[in-house]
């Protein structure tokens, strides 16, 4: 393969038809290309689906040496790698998962000049065998990939992220360094390049505008009417690739298995199944042999197909920059696509259970941290502590906060912990750990702060691509996108409250049914409701409905559950 030190603008074009197979650039990538190749920091802030990775990947093959590209997750390396391996444009990623061969190989290539691509997560940078090594290495160009990351006041922030300056700082000649990244706010803008320590760097900014999704918010009273409005979305969207985004792992599960039941080709796919298991379940779905993911968050970042044609939400996404990601890997080829989230009055509620779930208990952690200012002792018991601690919490809440705050201390090397002997000694002075202490509060606050201004795009009744425009681009006043549930009164083509007449007429044929002693508007019927209705143009026995339910239940009303259907069937018919 050919590089060249000096470049021309005419050599752009034949080597993105040579390498890339396009006739031209899409809106903003030579700028950005261009940029790049005259040694200029560039951060660039462009929707999913603009094109990023032809942003640094071009200029690399132009550039002399190798081009190091940080990325945050393997399976968006190794996809990144693949592709790229399928130009014949060599390519290798670095990880955790690969057996020392594989490493040895992938070195040794690299010594060789053999590797035009490096991937590598930030992780792996700081390790001590990776900094040793790449002072050996000539970095043309380094690439952050999902740069928001590096932010503190980012959605997805990385706190091994924070550590790229210094590993630059340690190379002997800082090489052209680039920042991507689809979602991130103007203040995130400015910290992304406060941390990489850019001097007046070129920024790009696209509009979020994407003119060909339709972006639907339905509130839903209970689960009940959120699976019957997932159920008629599906029927609209049927054989279509569709993601469906759950707020923890046990909803994916359980919604993956109810679509199965209905004859969906579902997976689930969360972070707490092997890596294996989700690298098998992701490529089952870009090759179509899996039409719908039930996941989590976890999914998604860079993955490259291009024929999403509907993303689902089930819960409240924890901050509009989350959503705005997700939301953005549908229609990805510019075709028209839709979008749906089906919010719940409990979802608020849930989503700061799991934010604060990922910080300390912050009143316990602050008598802890008051006890340690006080006490000056180079060592502190299990039993002291627990007893001046016994206030804040009930005494089974205060065990396991206790040994989550003694674990999360220890991770941040705030203090070592003995188990055996039961006993606390800092490591840092206690001042410091206040300041970091401090710094997580507000850390924690700012992330529900996010999520209130994601509460507040479902409630306010204005068009939803305006609002995500003023959002990120405080300066413009949007139009009306004529597309969303606000500008159409629809939702996929029906009525908003289509669910919940389904949902009356259901409870009225099942009060005709049921003895009023047995039926409760809230009780197993209404919940069972959701597994007839959607079954109703299935042939399935209504005793396998209800696997949950006790066995005499099923027996004692299995007939009338026949019932039922039956009058479930012929409503829809």
């Amino acid at each position: 393969m050919t590089t060249v030190n000096e470049w021309k603008t005419e050599d752009l074009k034949p080597a993105l038809e040579q390498y890339f197979g396009f006739d031209h650039f899409r809106t903003g990538q030579q700028e950005i290309i261009e940029s790049i190749l005259s040694g200029q920091d560039c951060l660039a802030i462009l929707p999913t689906g603009a094109g990023k990775s032809l942003c640094f990947q071009l200029p690399g093959l132009l550039l002399p040496n190798i081009s190091l590209v940080i990325s945050p997750l393997i399976s968006l390396m190794t996809d990144q790698v693949t592709h790229l391996l399928h130009k014949q444009i060599p390519a290798a990623c670095l990880h955790s998962f690969l057996t020392p061969t594989q490493r040895d190989q992938i070195v040794a290539q690299l010594t060789a000049g053999q590797i035009k691509f490096l991937y590598v997560s930030p992780e792996t940078l700081q390790t001590q065998l990776f900094t040793l090594f790449s002072k050996q290495l000539h970095f043309s160009l380094v690439v952050i990939d999902e740069a928001h990351c590096i932010s503190e006041w980012g959605h997805q922030f990385r706190p091994e992220y924070l550590k790229i300056n210094e590993w630059l700082k340690l190379l002997p000649l800082r090489p052209k360094v680039a920042a991507f990244t689809a979602s991130a706010t103007q203040f995130t803008e400015l910290d992304i390049i406060h941390q990489l320590k850019f001097s007046q760097p070129k920024v790009f900014r696209q509009s979020v505008t994407r003119p060909n999704l339709g972006l639907n918010v339905t509130p839903c009273r209970t689960t009940t009417e959120q699976y019957l409005a997932l159920q008629r979305i599906l029927t609209l969207h049927r054989n279509q690739a569709t993601l469906i985004y759950c707020a923890t792992r046990a909803t994916t599960e359980q919604t993956a298995a109810l679509l199965d039941t209905l004859g969906h080709q579902t997976a689930a796919y969360h972070g707490g199944q092997s890596a294996e298991h989700r690298q098998h379940v992701q490529q089952q779905f870009l090759a179509g042999n899996i039409q719908l993911i039930c996941a989590t968050n976890a999914f998604g970042m860079g993955v490259d197909k291009p024929d999403i044609r509907c993303v689902i939400h089930l819960n409240l996404p924890s901050s509009v920059e989350g959503y705005y990601q997700e939301v953005g890997r549908a229609g990805r080829d510019g075709k028209e696509s839709q979008c749906y989230l089906f919010t719940l009055a409990t979802d608020v509620e849930l989503q700061e259970k799991i934010l604060l779930g990922s910080y300390l208990p912050f009143e316990l952690s602050h008598r802890l941290l008051e006890l340690l200012l006080f006490t000056k002792q180079p060592y502190l018991s299990f039993k002291f502590l627990l007893q001046h601690l016994h206030d804040h919490a009930p005494p089974r809440v205060l065990k396991w906060q206790f040994k989550d705050l003694l674990t999360f201390g220890e991770e941040k090397k705030w203090w070592k912990v003995d188990w055996e002997k039961q006993q606390l000694q800092p490591e840092k002075p206690c001042a410091e750990i206040i300041r970091e202490e401090v710094k997580l509060r507000k850390q924690a606050v700012h992330q529900l702060r996010k999520l209130k201004a994601m509460n507040n795009y479902c409630q306010r009744k204005t068009c939803r691509m305006s609002q995500l425009i003023e959002y990120f681009e405080q300066h413009t006043l949007a139009k009306n996108c004529g597309k969303c549930d606000v500008c159409t009164g629809s939702i996929g083509g029906v009525p908003p409250a289509e669910e919940q007449k389904l949902f009356r007429k259901y409870l009225w044929l099942s009060r005709k049914l049921f003895p009023p002693a047995i039926f409760t508007p809230d009780g197993p019927l209404r919940e069972l409701s959701i597994q007839m209705l959607a079954h109703a143009r299935l042939h399935t026995p209504a005793a396998q409905l209800i696997p949950g339910l006790g066995r005499g239940w099923r027996e004692r009303f299995s007939q009338k559950l026949e019932l039922n259907v039956s009058a479930a069937r012929n409503y829809h018919a």
